[in-house]
Order: C-alpha cells, then sequence, then structure tokens
C-alpha cells in the first residue's frame, strides 16, 4: 500500500505490549467488540478437512464479520494509541512493514538436492544410533533411563514428572556434551540429527512456496521488546555451523540468486557495547 495505513494487530501491541493474545478475536473481545463469527459447523470443516473446503456462504459471513469487528477495534483502539503518543512512531513503522513485506516477497532459494541428501543421511544415522543403544531416544521414557544411567540429573516439572521441554533439553545436550563417555556422544549424536532434520532439512522443503522458494514469517510483535521474529521456518535461528556432522553442511543449502552473492554479517559484542552506551 502506498497510501497510509493501519494494523489494528500492532495497535494493539503498540497500546500494550504485555498482552498474551492479540488475535483480532481476543482483542475484539477485549475492547467489547463482537467474537470471530465461528459456527460449530465451520470450525470443524476448517480443522479436519482445511478452510479450501469452506462452502463461500459461509465464508461470506465469516468475512463480512471480519471487516466489521476489525473497524470497529480500529476505532475503539486509535484514543488509546494517540494518546500514548505513537503517531509519529507509526509512520517509521509503516516504512518498517514496507520494507519486511519486500523481503518476505523476496524470499530465499535452498539447495532441495542437498536439503533430501541430508536428511536421507541423517535418518540412517539415527537408526544405527537406535539399534546400537537398544532404544529410540526421542522417546522421554527411553531418553530418561539412559540419562539416568550416565547420572545426569533429571528437571522436573510442577508436578514432579520428568521434564523434557526444550529449556531441559538444551541442559542434557550441556551435560552429555561434557561426558566423555560413548554412550553419552551417541544420544548427542541422535539428537542433533534429529533436531537439524525436522527443524530445519524437512522444514525447509516442506515450507517451500510454488515458485520453490523459502518465505518466512516475520513478527514485528512476537516478542515484548519489540525485536524481529520469525517463524515458519526459523531463518534467524540457523546453528552455527560446527565439527558435527549434523550441523557442518546446513548453511549451504541457502542458494543466491543469478548475480547475487549471499553475505553472513554478526554484531560484535552487541549486548555489551549497547550497556556501555546506556550506562555512559
Amino acid at each position: 500500500l502506498d497510501t497510509p495505513f493501519f494494523c489494528t494487530l500492532l495497535m494493539g501491541h503498540f497500546v500494550n505490549e504485555n498482552m498474551i493474545d492479540k488475535s483480532l478475536d481476543a482483542m475484539s473481545r477485549r475492547y467489547g467488540g463482537k467474537p470471530k463469527n465461528k459456527t460449530e459447523v465451520f470450525s470443524k470443516i476448517s480443522k479436519f478437512f482445511g478452510w479450501e473446503y469452506i462452502p463461500i456462504e459461509m465464508m461470506s459471513e465469516y468475512s463480512t464479520n471480519d471487516s466489521e469487528i476489525t473497524d470497529d477495534l480500529f476505532w475503539k483502539l486509535l484514543p488509546e494509541f494517540n494518546s500514548q503518543g505513537f503517531q509519529e512512531l507509526w509512520e517509521v513503522e509503516r516504512d518498517w512493514i514496507r520494507f519486511l513485506i519486500q523481503v518476505e516477497a523476496a524470499g530465499i532459494s535452498i539447495d532441495e538436492e542437498l536439503c533430501e541428501s541430508e536428511i536421507k543421511v541423517g535418518t540412517e544415522e539415527m537408526e544405527r544410533v537406535a539399534e546400537q543403544i537398544g532404544g529410540n531416544p526421542a522417546s522421554p521414557k527411553f531418553l530418561e533411563s539412559l540419562l539416568n544411567s550416565l547420572h545426569i540429573p533429571i528437571k522436573k516439572t510442577k508436578k514432579g514428572n520428568p521434564s523434557f521441554n526444550k529449556e531441559a533439553m538444551k541442559e542434557y545436550e550441556i551435560a552429555l556434551e561434557a561426558q566423555q563417555n560413548p554412550l553419552a556422544q551417541l544420544v548427542l549424536k541422535f539428537r542433533g540429527w534429529q533436531k537439524t532434520v525436522s527443524t530445519n532439512y524437512k522444514a525447509y522443503l516442506r515450507l517451500l512456496s510454488p515458485d520453490r522458494r523459502l518465505r518466512p514469517n516475520y513478527k514485528i510483535h512476537g516478542t515484548v521488546t519489540s525485536r524481529l521474529s520469525c517463524e515458519d521456518p526459523n531463518l534467524q535461528n540457523i546453528p552455527r555451523v560446527s565439527e558435527h556432522r549434523w550441523n557442518g553442511r546446513l548453511k549451504k543449502a541457502f542458494i543466491a540468486r543469478p548475480v547475487y552473492t549471499l553475505w553472513e554479517g554478526d554484531y560484535s559484542n552487541l549486548e555489551l557495547r549497547m550497556a556501555a552506551v546506556y550506562s555512559n
């Protein structure tokens, strides 16, 4: 859009960055408006068959309602948005949104052959490891027994059950990395391939656009601090190339367009420098 525009989702984030749910339905209700027009039948069709199977008459009512509650929400948000002094900042935000639209539209090519080859290698390696240790380390129950045999403390949930969430797994992997025990190294190898194959190589192939380019969704509202985040896939979180085979070729999966070159940049001690500036 070349003309001025607003975004109710981002306006909601501006006026209250701690709001947990900034979906249209949640925000409309929060500000006293109508909910989304989603009948039980509509929800079941979209869940079990997909949005393309929703009858046009039903979709028409749903879409019309969406437009109405968005407009209603905008006029309810605007006074609060203006009273917090965001008019000038929004001019900058609009340019930032336009830029991100261009970035998403450009996308990036990937080496599909390399991804498929690495998936094959990784799957075979995981099968070999599972055979060697007599079980599947992807199973929480089996992983718990492996960690116990290696004397690695198991983190617990609030209910006292073994925890295998993202944060717990990071700690387990650090503990496994520190051990020279062959079993620990095998578990680490399995976990490394499992993550890279599913989160990276398979995701890149699954999320390709019809023109064979990868287009992640950049989120301006995804963090409380307004730092840009990224999903489907998260291209802001590509593991560093390491001596481990599972990460060794990951960055080679990205290909520059003809006559373009890929550059990699990183900030040097960014947090330290920012802290020095803020503290004078």
